[in-house]
């Protein structure tokens, strides 16, 4: 709030998912915006047409999601890494590194198995769900435990790794909460420094 005018040097980056030049011609994008940003565009093409790009991405997004969350890095099991190259990616590089933080944080083995992945990059064809050599029981038993972690994940991201209020928040006692987080090696913690 002054009322000397100051000069300054700066550069305007501008990203959209929609096409301007049609937006401009339907009158629905203000022209004069349009050719001041318009100074050099980049079009890059949707992740699902990049498939190439898909490892280095993978390994970027799994380094960063690890770092973030202050744990250990770790492999993607084949099954996963085959779900994560085979899904159509509709929300992009974002979608992409959502994936890996959540697969990052429910881990509990040794590596990220295709259980840790959102439901929606996993195939249920392929996750050994509806695998006949398997019995039922382990059918189901691997389902609930989807479920489960998926459900406690969410819980945590909204409560930001309250264990009291994710736990009211779940319909379930605190102390039970505990034992799952423990049984699935959940850390709470990481969930507080989001």
């Amino acid at each position: 709030g002054g009322n000397r005018t100051l000069k300054v040097d700066v550069r305007i980056l501008a990203a959209t998912n929609q096409d301007l030049e049609a937006k401009v011609q339907a009158g629905s994008f203000r022209e004069d915006l349009y050719y001041r940003l318009n100074v050099v565009s980049i079009a890059l093409p949707a992740l699902r047409e990049r498939v190439e790009d898909l490892p280095l991405l993978i390994e970027h997004a799994l380094a960063a999601a690890a770092a973030r969350l202050k744990r250990e890095p770790k492999p993607l099991a084949a099954d996963a890494y085959r779900a994560l190259c085979a899904h159509e990616w509709k929300g992009n590089v974002r979608e992409l590194e959502h994936a890996l933080e959540q697969a990052v944080a429910l881990a509990s083995g040794s590596e990220i198995a295709l259980a840790d992945l959102p439901a929606s990059v996993r195939d249920l064809s392929s996750d050994g769900a509806a695998d006949p050599s398997g019995s039922f029981r382990e059918a189901k038993q691997r389902a609930v435990e989807r479920f489960e972690r998926q459900f406690i994940h969410e819980a945590l991201v909204r409560h930001h790794g309250n264990i009291s209020k994710a736990a009211e928040d779940m319909g379930m006692y605190r102390q039970h909460l505990q034992l799952k987080l423990a049984e699935y090696g959940i850390d709470a913690a990481a969930y507080r420094e989001r």
